[in-house]
């Protein structure tokens, strides 16, 4: 935990760490007065709250988990949040999903919507119904062979403004041998 008033300069919370979860942190937001944090444990997405920001409950469940097998978003390593944003009464989670094993996993955007923050609905397009997009589907897919984000893509941040949702992320392109 850290904090600043201007964005520059950060201040560290002499106690850090404050929480032990297992897996990666991810977006924290806050919901009225309660701090909502979603984190990748494995081959799942689990969900934290606290009042203050700095002691957190765990919520038994998994919030979010890998799809089914051959599903574009069915592998480890990558399953984790990425940005979680509320809009009006409808939360909007960015996540990782991966096919395929590492260095060679294709790594994409998918999003899940939910209404209470716990139970979670993939995005799926009614139109991709073959493997590996019959049960959901990414919403920012790898770029062309040679490009740029060809084959991971990471770091998502999404935000809103008058054109509608503008989101920032960086990739990962073909590896090259010189």
């Amino acid at each position: 935990y850290a904090w600043s008033l201007d964005g520059i300069q950060w201040q560290q919370h002499p106690d850090n760490p404050l929480a032990t979860l297992s897996g990666n942190t991810g977006p924290v937001i806050k919901d009225g007065d309660i701090y909502k944090m979603r984190f990748a444990a494995g081959p799942m997405i689990k969900y934290a709250t606290s009042e203050d920001g700095l002691n957190w409950s765990v919520y038994p469940d998994p919030v979010l988990t890998l799809g089914e097998e051959g599903d574009w978003d069915a592998d480890i390593p990558v399953f984790a949040p990425e940005c979680v944003i509320k809009q009006e009464d409808t939360y909007m989670l960015w996540y990782d999903g991966s096919q395929g094993t590492f260095p060679n996993a294709t790594i994409q955007f998918g999003l899940a919507t939910s209404e209470d923050g716990i139970h979670w609905t993939k995005y799926n397009d009614p139109n991709t119904t073959e493997p590996p997009f019959a049960n959901s589907d990414p919403v920012i897919t790898v770029g062309k062979s040679n490009s740029w984000d060809a084959l991971h893509l990471k770091g998502i941040c999404v935000v809103t403004g008058d054109l509608g949702y503008e989101m920032w992320y960086s990739g990962l392109g073909a590896l090259r041998l010189l």
